[in-house]
């Protein structure tokens, strides 16, 4: 009888250990059941104010994460800019939509930037997110680099502005120098006190003059002391001595026998002195003739003779 008691009894507690099994395995398939997640749908929030984003992305089962805050002119202040993943997008349920918030359009007061140097103005801009853009030079009495104007001007409510255009020193107004005198001066003379004054001789004009001493300078442009940048010119005007009527001139007689076997053809006779040239002869002839011309002797002088423009002889004279 005890026998059987017993039998019973391990029975009885194998049929629980059974039980308690089946019990344990059915709460663990449900337990996973319970935690597998499906696939939903990204919701359009851009454009939406944070609340309203909000409230579509718990319904989808997501959760909303704002990774920035950025300054937008399309977007009003703490309206969703853009959101990844993009709306329509499956993803599992309880994941991330990271989105990006705006401020609403960037506005503050100008800085003043007159008076500060180019690194200086470019850091007080950086503070504010804002670069130097174009630059103009002008020369001003401060020093090089310093900002002189700006764009916006300051203290000015600016909107959604990049770059801040500036208008920089390029130095202070060079100093003129003064135009030494030259009248007087003989022209190479007159040319190397200029050049070494810092001047350039300009246009150089002759006159006649029977009093003055000939290559004298008569008159200048600037005149003696006047004001003008350095390396502009001065014009000049210069003595040419007039002929003396009373006086008579010197002269020689230039002759010449041509090649016989020239062809006939005009000839030519041209006199070069330091004032220039002239034609001092224009006839017909033929190979063999002589020619004769009387050459004026002021300087010295050199004649050529050409026929059929084709140049014979080349002849200087010395007074």
């Amino acid at each position: 009888m005890l026998d059987k008691l017993i039998n019973a009894f391990k029975f009885l507690v194998l049929f629980a250990s059974v039980i308690a099994a089946a019990v344990v395995s059915a709460l663990v398939v449900m337990r996973l059941g319970m935690q597998v997640k499906v696939d939903v749908k990204t919701p359009a929030i851009e454009g939406n104010e944070v609340v309203m984003a909000l409230e579509k992305i718990n319904q989808a089962r997501l959760n909303l994460k704002i990774t920035s805050l950025a300054y937008d002119a399309d977007h009003p202040r703490n309206t969703i800019v853009s959101q990844d993943p993009k709306s329509g997008t499956a993803i599992k349920e309880g994941r991330d939509v990271r989105v990006i918030i705006s401020r609403g359009p960037r506005e503050f007061d100008m800085p003043a930037l007159i008076g500060l140097t180019r690194r200086q103005a470019a850091n007080t801009l950086a503070e504010r997110g804002l670069t130097i853009g174009a630059i103009y030079k002008i020369h001003a009495p401060v020093d090089e680099g310093d900002i002189v104007a700006q764009y916006p001007s300051a203290t000015s409510h600016v909107t959604d502005l990049d770059q801040v255009e500036v208008l920089v020193s390029a130095g202070r107004f060079p100093e003129p120098e003064l135009v030494p005198e030259v009248l007087g001066m003989q022209l190479e003379a007159a040319k190397r006190d200029l050049q070494k004054a810092g001047f350039r001789t300009g246009s150089i004009t002759f006159v006649e003059s029977a009093e003055e001493p000939g290559g004298a300078i008569i008159a200048q442009n600037p005149p003696e002391g006047a004001p003008a940048d350095a390396g502009s010119e001065v014009t000049l005007t210069v003595v040419k001595r007039a002929k003396d009527p009373e006086k008579p001139g010197t002269f020689t007689l230039y002759t010449m026998v041509l090649p016989a076997n020239m062809p006939p053809g005009i000839v030519k006779v041209l006199q070069e002195t330091k004032t220039g040239q002239k034609e001092i002869y224009n006839r017909v002839h033929k190979g063999g003739d002589t020619i004769s011309a009387l050459v004026e002797i002021g300087g010295p002088t050199t004649v050529r003779l050409y026929m059929n423009d084709q140049l014979l002889e080349v002849k200087p004279f010395v007074p």
